[in-house]
């Protein structure tokens, strides 16, 4: 269960959470212990009341603060009275917000290429988990899979307390991988063309429907973690199929690529 501020129930952030955990509405002065969900862009409108009653709560090791999209232009360790410097930059193209993140965190749970979209942290050793992300998690605006938007929630609500401090450990590309980035890295893999009819080749293949905009994000962020080229796997993505013993199901769409001349 995470809790949410009572003071913005009426954002969609809320609606969304609710499709993928329990909720329950806390008000400032009642903060309980566990994780609690503010969305970026409330915390310039803070009042300094709020703002005190949220330092103490976050000096709580057991606690964890979960902070996503929407975001604006923000330096949370003047917001927060944090030590590591998070900046959060935003932009926007059409109707949907790209973010920046710039820190000196080391500890990032998600990232694409270079592009930090997800890190956790403490301000000291006694205080509460902090997550920082701006993977889109509860923007109904972008076209994403309940099951990677269940995928990312089940990882930006970990809360380490129980098992020690955030690992420095870097994150591998196993780690960053979705299961669409896997169907499409194994396409590329048995080099089945993709780029006409993107849609119909998942389905062909898979049994599942993806749209072509989660078809072509997931193409450039393979590119992008040096993965794939245009037309079939570096060397990268293949110690990646073969380190996660996905051989066999590389070979399975070879030979259906073999056996079928045309769509079933």
């Amino acid at each position: 269960m995470v809790t949410y501020l009572n003071c913005h129930k009426n954002r969609t952030e809320f609606k969304m959470l609710q499709q993928l955990t329990d909720v329950k509405l806390v008000d400032f002065d009642n903060l309980e212990q566990g994780s609690l969900l503010i969305p970026g862009v409330v915390l310039k409108s803070l009042t300094k009341e709020n703002a005190r009653e949220l330092s103490k709560w976050i000096s709580f090791r057991a606690n964890h603060l979960i902070l996503t999209p929407a975001w604006i232009n923000i330096d949370l360790k003047k917001v927060l009275a944090i030590k590591p410097e998070v900046k959060i930059e935003a932009s926007s193209t059409g109707d949907i917000g790209d973010y920046t993140i710039t820190t000196s965190v080391y500890s990032t749970f998600y990232q694409e290429g270079s592009i930090k979209k997800g890190i956790r942290f403490r301000n000291n050793t006694s205080s509460c988990l902090i997550t920082v992300t701006t993977l889109p998690v509860l923007d109904y605006r972008h076209s994403i899979s309940e099951d990677k938007r269940r995928d990312w929630w089940k990882t930006i609500s970990l809360n380490d307390s129980d098992s020690g401090e955030v690992s420095n450990r870097k994150p591998e590309a196993k780690d960053l991988l979705s299961v669409e980035d896997k169907m499409i890295l194994l396409l590329f893999g048995a080099q089945i063309p993709l780029f006409i009819e993107p849609e119909k080749v998942i389905k062909k293949y898979f049994g599942t429907n993806l749209s072509t905009g989660v078809i072509k994000s997931s193409v450039i962020k393979l590119e992008k973690m040096g993965l794939v080229n245009e037309t079939s796997l570096t060397v990268e993505g293949l110690k990646l199929i073969q380190s996660q013993n996905l051989d066999s199901f590389q070979d399975v769409l070879i030979k259906r690529k073999e056996n079928s001349d045309d769509w079933d």
